[in-house]
């Protein structure tokens, strides 16, 4: 068995996930917006091989291309978003033939730590975290409420359900995740 090691110019990811404040149970849909895709290495400290950015689309799914992507080795995925908590895959995936297909909606354990919320029937990543900092807590509620109170509008990262106006709802979000 030989491993190929040089690398596959446009390899390509086919993701399925969805945001909490986007996804909208009883339509099964979910308000498109863009995510990036980080490729990290299994072994610590998980260096990032590659990233590619794209949206994932009403159906929660979007293809992304990676031009460092090595088919046979195993990577973790991180999904990162405007307002949603990092994500990272629970174990090691590799592409196969330049593809690699993989849904973080289908259980729990699909995220590491299984830190995603499920909404009807799919598992959802958590909305609300709007500083960044790795965890919804009462400073992304700060920053929601001050958006709100000055009646905000726009594709703001405080504005965490996307229906491009701060208000009440995405307070809801942040304190229910909080």
């Amino acid at each position: 068995f030989l491993l190929d090691i040089s690398p596959r110019s446009g390899s390509r990811l086919d993701l399925t996930a969805f945001i909490e404040g986007f996804y909208n149970s009883g339509s099964n849909t979910m308000i498109k917006d863009t995510v990036r895709v980080y490729l990290r290495n299994v072994s610590s400290p998980y260096p990032t091989v590659d990233s590619a950015k794209g949206i994932l689309n009403n159906s929660g799914t979007g293809s992304f291309i990676f031009n460092n992507a090595i088919n046979g080795v195993n990577y973790y995925l991180k999904i990162t978003h405007r307002n949603a908590i990092e994500t990272w895959s629970t174990s090691g995936n590799s592409f196969t033939n330049n593809l690699l297909t993989y849904n973080f909606s289908n259980a729990a354990s699909s995220a590491f730590g299984s830190n995603m919320i499920q909404v009807g029937g799919k598992w959802c990543i958590f909305s609300g975290d709007v500083n960044k900092d790795g965890i919804v807590d009462l400073a992304d509620g700060s920053d929601i409420d001050n958006d709100a109170f000055n009646f905000a509008s726009g594709y703001l990262v405080t504005d965490v359900n996307n229906d491009q106006v701060v208000d009440i709802t995405d307070a809801i979000y942040a304190d229910n995740n909080a």
